[in-house]
């Protein structure tokens, strides 16, 4: 273990044998520049993509994907015509959805 200082360590409060695995859902997700077009903004998969037709910069493999809560919230009430402001929103606004759904 490295030589933190005790405000920046993380101790369990109970045992866990070596080898124990944790696995968590992320917090937030974003798909990364190169992949936008690539992979479902959504679900990450790659598949046949449908663009977002307000900002163009947003891609969907299904109905089911684009029509999530953040998305629309993102195109029927956050649009206002600025390219650049609804990608980002969108983005801004998977961090705030459900990350268990």
């Amino acid at each position: 273990m490295t030589n933190l200082p005790e405000n920046e360590k993380i101790r369990a409060i109970k045992h866990y044998n070596s080898g124990f695995i944790f696995s968590e859902e992320p917090y937030a997700y974003i798909v990364n520049d190169e992949y936008i077009g690539k992979v479902c903004s959504e679900c990450f998969k790659v598949k046949s993509l449908q663009v977002c037709e307000n900002c163009k910069l947003v891609y969907y493999c299904s109905n089911e994907c684009a029509m999530t809560k953040c998305y629309k919230t993102t195109a029927n009430y956050f649009w206002d015509g600025e390219l650049e402001k609804h990608y980002y929103f969108t983005c801004e606004c998977q961090l705030c959805s459900d990350p268990y759904k």
